[in-house]
């Protein structure tokens, strides 16, 4: 019974914050379906600001993930749109993490294939951001440190519908 109180008051602050700020952060700290575990994301981008949700893998401290997320959300507010590029062209944006540079992979939030069915997909589309490893390196062939950084990029071919 606690626990379906728990999920009640979990879904009823969800909605709430939806509708007060157009957008929620979930933080799952085991979610088997990340290699890393960790799960970081929004819900509500693609209502409020006609953009994909944004998801954090690394295992950072929530507050670090808030941060980045409200700085994401704002940055979108004021006009920038952020996005994958195409390989070989691969953008980074250097105006969310002080310094250091970012990049995103348009991905699922579980890294699978979305499914699709007349044009349609329940999978929840994401941007994952990808941050840098301690050398400062966005891209697993030359991250340092421990694989968990390398992690981040672990994500199947992202498909459109045909």
């Amino acid at each position: 019974m606690a626990c379906d109180q728990g999920l009640d008051k979990a879904k009823e602050f969800h909605k709430s914050a939806i509708e007060k700020y157009g957008w929620v952060a979930h933080l799952v700290t085991d979610d088997e379906r990340i290699p890393t575990g960790f799960n970081a994301h929004t819900h509500g981008f693609d209502d409020k600001f006609k953009h994909p949700d944004i998801q954090i893998v690394l295992p950072i401290d929530g507050k670090i993930v808030n941060h980045l997320f409200h700085t994401v959300a704002n940055l979108i507010k004021e006009g920038e749109t952020f996005g994958q590029g195409e390989l070989g062209e691969e953008l980074e944006y250097s105006e969310i993490l002080m310094e250091y540079k970012v990049r995103f992979i348009l991905t699922t939030e579980d890294g699978t294939s979305p499914k699709w069915v007349d044009g349609t997909t329940d999978s929840h589309i994401v941007l994952r951001m990808i941050l840098p490893s301690p050398n400062g390196s966005l891209y697993a062939e030359t991250m340092d440190g421990d694989d968990i950084y390398k992690e981040q990029e672990r994500v199947e071919p992202f498909i459109w519908p045909e």
